[in-house]
């Protein structure tokens, strides 16, 4: 099991989603709805995740409700993932889309050699992302609590945000884009 990093946390009622800014961008400008096609939208308990995932960037972390997402999930028949060898046994396509790998066996065909971690130690590396799986997102009164900056804000995502009444912080250190807009 993987040691948990500092900065780690769970702020229960909140579920997480990093992403670049077109995503939140694309998401907010077609009327609140985005569907991903055959992937998943991916969000976490843990305000960190998302780290290692080379698709969405971290430019913007997206501090969504809770109750909203997961309630979203269930009427998709998904929801929080398990992070047991059942679980991804019973949803090879989850399973894939985790750890790269349909199932046990196309795990061990991948890493048969001596030296590689067994299938359950493998699946349990990826249990802190704590993710929740949702096909397409709704937005509903109050589904974004707030967007956390990484980087220089889009000045059109910002006035997005602030006509849309979502508040929004930079984080230490990120340059304040609307201040920028008002002196120009």
């Amino acid at each position: 099991m993987r040691a948990k990093f500092v900065n780690e946390e769970v702020i229960k009622g909140s579920i997480w989603r990093s992403a670049n800014q077109k995503w939140l961008l694309e998401f907010l400008s077609r009327g609140g709805y985005i569907h991903h096609g055959t992937a998943y939208i991916s969000f976490s308990f843990d305000t960190e995740s998302g780290g290692m995932d080379n698709f969405g960037g971290r430019e913007i972390v997206i501090e969504f409700d809770e109750q909203k997402i997961l309630r979203q999930g269930r009427e998709q028949g998904l929801g929080e993932i398990y992070y047991d060898e059942g679980y991804f046994e019973e949803n090879p396509d989850i399973s894939n889309y985790v750890t790269g790998y349909n199932d046990r066996k196309s795990y061990e065909e991948d890493n048969g050699d001596e030296y590689s971690i067994d299938w359950e130690t493998y699946i349990e590396d990826f249990e802190h992302e704590k993710e929740i799986l949702l096909k397409e997102l709704h937005d509903e009164e109050g589904l974004i609590k707030q967007v956390i900056f990484n980087e220089k804000a889009n000045p059109i995502l910002l006035n997005k945000l602030i006509r849309m009444n979502i508040p929004y912080k930079l984080k230490q250190g990120v340059k304040d884009t609307q201040k920028e807009l008002e002196l120009h």
